[in-house]
């Protein structure tokens, strides 16, 4: 009985924490998929090696800033992320 008291009030505990993490991964999820459709339609553009230059250096963006650690589209594309 003491064992499913205390295993009751950590589950009570620990829920909160496992759906927050479970949330912010579907928001980064959602993101990172947003991020990678911009660039890919940038790349789509390029026709030239000027044009993919210019594609590498674009920073796509999720809000309306952008952050310092963001990435250009082109760390996205060396790590094959826009199959």
């Amino acid at each position: 009985m003491i064992a499913a008291i205390l295993l009751g009030s950590a589950a009570a505990a620990l829920a909160p924490a496992i759906v927050s993490r479970t949330q912010r991964v579907q928001t980064m999820r959602a993101e990172l998929q947003s991020v990678l459709a911009q660039c890919r339609q940038r790349y789509a553009g390029a026709r030239t090696a000027a044009d993919t230059a210019e594609a590498d250096a674009w920073y796509p963006s999720t809000r309306r800033e952008r952050r310092p650690a963001d990435p250009a589209c082109v760390a996205y594309r060396k790590h094959d992320m826009l199959r």
